[in-house]
């Protein structure tokens, strides 16, 4: 990419995808109210919404990123996608009994939800180089995410927040014949893409630089 290429300016596609993953990693799936077998493209995306303002992707010191932004959606869609997949932390519950052989009993709290989620985002072209800067993120929603305010004269804007995760296993976002791809047919050329996209395994990395569709 050519220096000075401000990518998120004029972006090629004007929504934020989001995805449902298998908690296993091995596939990305269709919308929870479908069923559960593996997607077949970005029109099954479990959510899709224009932003409002930047995408701000932070930095962890674990080498994970956290991503969030202002969705424009508003309404019963957007919370109940967020009452469904915002984690539930563990409960502390009671404390367990350790016997002397290693044993315990009792004890234990509600397990932290497991449910992954693929947010994708499309950049805008790079002039010199004919390619977009896609981001793909395998993520948890984060339990901040959710605040929003109501006010006269002004949006109802909801906050979503990610967080980062390791693939646990190889995790195939665009197959080589571009049938299963997470990536806009009408920004990215899929003639040009005609291999696959993973994300691998124990891998923070996140971008892809992607042909642009004439």
């Amino acid at each position: 990419m050519a220096q000075g290429v401000k990518f998120g300016t004029n972006s090629k596609d004007k929504e934020v995808r989001i995805f449902r993953v298998k908690a296993d990693h091995s596939m990305i799936l269709e919308p929870k109210a479908v069923g559960d077998t593996e997607f077949a493209g970005i029109a099954e995306a479990e959510f899709i919404s224009k932003i409002i303002g930047p995408i701000n992707v932070s930095a962890q010191a674990d080498g994970s990123n956290q991503v969030d932004f202002l969705c424009a959606a508003w309404g019963a869609a957007i919370l109940d996608f967020i009452n469904t997949y915002k984690p539930e932390g563990a409960s502390e519950g009671a404390t367990p009994f350790t016997a002397f052989h290693g044993d315990e009993f009792g004890g234990g709290g509600a397990a932290a939800s497991e449910d992954c989620l693929l947010v994708v985002v499309h950049g805008a072209e790079d002039a010199d180089t004919g390619k977009i800067l896609g981001l793909s993120f395998l993520a948890t929603l984060d339990p901040s995410s959710g605040s929003f305010g109501i006010e006269a004269k002004k949006t109802q804007d909801v906050t979503l927040k990610f967080n980062q995760i390791k693939p646990s296993q190889d995790l195939t976002i665009h197959d080589a014949a571009g049938a299963k791809s997470v990536w806009n047919p009408a920004v990215v050329d899929f003639a040009v893409e005609t291999a696959a996209i993973i994300l691998l395994e124990g891998k923070f990395k996140f971008h892809t630089a992607l042909a642009a569709e004439a």
